[in-house]
């Protein structure tokens, strides 16, 4: 049976791009995928996607294309780089749309809709918050930047990635909003870890905190959730790496000191995340930060087991 969905390509198969490339397979959409691992790529085509050699060779068959990419060197080239949608900065045959699931800073962000604006393509800055996991289940939340028109027209594929899905205003404000929430969630972790680690030396367990932190304004979605299923599990499998924690963290604060705003409270956590990526723990869980204080302890913050 012929998928009455539109074609999408997608360039960029790491942690987030892979798993929204099985979801959008899993809803049949036609998926055409680019990325320089083979084994991203083979790992998307057993997912039924189709393989393209550049990401140029997309526009053969897409009239809508998502970057997911590190950083905003990567972009470029995917954008404008040799093989790129538009390579040399040049004009497309045909107009089409292009969807950034990427975390970069909004200023970058805004230059490039601009920048291919300017060529007839169309863009949105779509980056998306939550898990790997919430990938794979379609429950992402996707903050989008851009022309109210064009988020219309692409409202309910994004909600195919996830809900909600909020326009919060012009060209690179999805992106702005990205770095408000990660700086505000990694922060959270290195505050939340401060805390129980001055229970834990005081003699308090980590059950008796929770019971407690739980129930007041100290609750927060990384005690309720998030290190309940990793740290305090012993589990530091990566499902958002110390890596990708430190490199937000540097974009939130390089954009705050571009507008003048002092944010010494981030600057600190990163330099948390920096010590843990000084101590090796670079593709561990961003919830790894906190064996900096169990090194410091010789405590663990683990739950007991059932």
């Amino acid at each position: 049976m012929t998928s009455q969905r539109e074609p999408v390509g997608i360039v960029g198969l790491g942690a987030m791009g892979l798993p929204v490339t099985r979801r959008l397979c899993s809803l049949e959409y036609p998926v055409y995928v680019y990325d320089l691992s083979s084994k991203a790529v083979d790992n998307a085509v057993s997912y039924g996607a189709t393989a393209v050699p550049s990401p140029h060779a997309l526009l053969e068959t897409v009239n809508t294309v998502l970057t997911v990419l590190p950083t905003a060197k990567e972009v470029e080239q995917v954008y404008f780089g040799r093989d790129g949608l538009c390579p040399g900065e040049r004009a497309p045959v045909r107009p089409f749309t292009v969807l950034d699931l990427s975390t970069i800073d909004p200023i970058d962000s805004t230059n490039f809709t601009k920048r291919l604006a300017a060529l007839g393509v169309a863009r949105l800055d779509t980056p998306v918050g939550r898990s790997t996991r919430d990938a794979l289940t379609g429950n992402l939340l996707v903050m989008v930047g851009g022309d109210v028109d064009l988020f219309a027209k692409y409202e309910s594929l994004l909600a195919d990635l996830g809900k909600p899905v909020v326009y919060c205003g012009e060209a690179g404000m999805g992106s702005a909003m990205k770095l408000v929430n990660n700086m505000l969630s990694i922060t959270t972790v290195v505050a939340t870890g401060e805390a129980l680690f001055l229970g834990l030396t005081a003699g308090l367990t980590l059950p008796k905190m929770l019971e407690v932190l739980c129930q007041t304004a100290a609750r927060n979605g990384h005690l309720l959730g998030t290190l309940q299923a990793s740290l305090f599990q012993g589990n530091t499998t990566p499902g958002f790496k110390v890596e990708l924690a430190h490199k937000d963290l540097g974009l939130a604060t390089n954009f705050a000191n571009t507008l003048r705003l002092p944010v010494p409270l981030a600057a600190a956590a990163r330099e948390r995340y920096s010590e843990a990526q000084r101590r090796g723990l670079s593709h561990e869980d961003s919830s790894a930060v906190l064996k900096l204080f169990e090194d410091l302890t010789g405590l663990q913050v683990r739950l007991p087991p059932d």
